[in-house]
């Protein structure tokens, strides 16, 4: 019954919105006017009801304070149409509305009124999954890619949840306006960030995010001051900064972020120094790379480090490296296992001429390789 109501309440709303749209633009209702139309919501009179909540929808902002209290009244109907107008407020294109529509329904909702607390989480619920519908069409309309996983989790009770991830690239039209969209998914699991118009005004669309586990920056413009927005979401888990301009001046930033986090920095400006500043912070674990890339994966046999993969594309397929080698020797150096050859990889920039050793069969080979960048 009450699922009925809404239904009406949307659509009648949504028809006075579209007659009211031909109307010239009207001054804003002064305090006395907005009370009246929260009395009227429960008029005897249905059009008087009707108009009376698209009155305060158009109030914008100024209305949500009295609908606010029209909710802890004894109104049934005055209080479904409260909670109706803020929950199109919360849907606004304007974000001072939408956030101070969802600061009201988050006051409600931790009221001690028990019964307004339960109509505001329930109303919250049903903002949020219109909200999600909406930003993941928006994301992908302005250029965006959303990528949908489902996982079971165990809180209480076991739950299936969807999670997403969101890329913003080269494609993405939206500018740094649009990106507040990202903000509407609750259950966001991992942005990535791709391109040089990628720039530290762009992070600050997941600053003091929660729920996101996983951030990629890769060739993007990012330096130092949008580490700074990294730093502040809460519970991430890796990051992950390829081929950006971030220098040793992010170290106090790393040290912000939560413990027992992975950071991965291929392709940067830090130095060894600074990567030896990061390794002395408690509970981050660092991947540090200057950014060069072979291009090879190799397995531990008894002749050695013995390549099981070649990349496509890479300096090791440029070379003719092929599966069934045993590298010995990479820059002088010998190569008793893959995690040597890693560390050793590891050393050098994208660019960077160096000589490998391999074994093929009874022949030694010598080749001399251009690494590439990681993907």
């Amino acid at each position: 019954m009450r699922a009925t109501r809404y239904i009406a309440i949307t659509l009648a709303a949504l028809l006075v919105s579209v007659a009211a749209a031909d109307d010239p633009a009207k001054p804003a209702a002064d305090p006395a006017e907005m009370a009246a139309w929260v009395k009227q919501l429960s008029a005897n009179r249905f059009a008087q009801r009707e108009l009376a909540t698209q009155n305060l929808i158009d109030a914008g902002q100024a209305a949500i304070e009295p609908v606010v209290q029209a909710v802890y009244g004894n109104e049934p109907e005055a209080v479904d149409r409260s909670l109706h107008v803020l929950r199109q407020l919360g849907l606004s294109d304007d974000e001072a509305v939408e956030d101070a529509a969802r600061a009201a329904l988050e006051r409600l909702a931790a009221s001690d009124d028990r019964r307004a607390s339960l109509r505001a989480k329930n109303t919250m619920d049903y903002l949020n999954e219109l909200r999600q519908d909406r930003a993941i069409a928006m994301l992908r309309k302005l250029g965006g890619t959303v990528d949908e996983s489902t996982v079971n989790q165990f809180i209480g009770a076991w739950h299936i949840t969807t999670r997403y991830h969101v890329t913003i690239d080269e494609n993405w039209k939206g500018e740094v306006k649009g990106l507040k969209y990202i903000r509407w998914l609750p259950t966001l699991q991992m942005v990535t960030f791709r391109g040089k118009q990628v720039d530290d005004q762009w992070l600050e669309s997941i600053a003091g995010l929660r729920n996101l586990d996983i951030i990629e920056i890769n060739r993007t413009s990012v330096s130092d001051a949008g580490m700074g927005h990294v730093a502040t979401v809460v519970g991430l888990e890796t990051l992950l900064v390829k081929y950006s301009p971030v220098t040793d001046d992010s170290v106090k930033h790393f040290k912000q972020i939560p413990l027992g986090a992975d950071l991965k920095l291929y392709g940067t400006e830090i130095t060894p120094e600074g990567a030896e500043d990061i390794e002395r912070i408690a509970g981050v674990t660092l991947d540090y790379r200057r950014g060069g890339f072979l291009g090879v994966g190799c397995t531990q046999t008894e002749a050695g480090c013995t390549i099981s993969q070649i990349h496509p594309d890479s300096a090791a397929q440029a070379a003719d490296v092929r599966v069934g080698d045993i590298i010995t020797e990479y820059g002088g150096k010998p190569v008793p296992d893959f995690e040597a050859l890693t560390k050793l990889i590891g050393e050098n920039a994208a660019g960077d001429n160096v000589q490998v050793k391999l074994r093929r069969g009874e022949e030694e080979l010598t080749k001399e390789l251009t690494l590439g960048e990681w993907d």
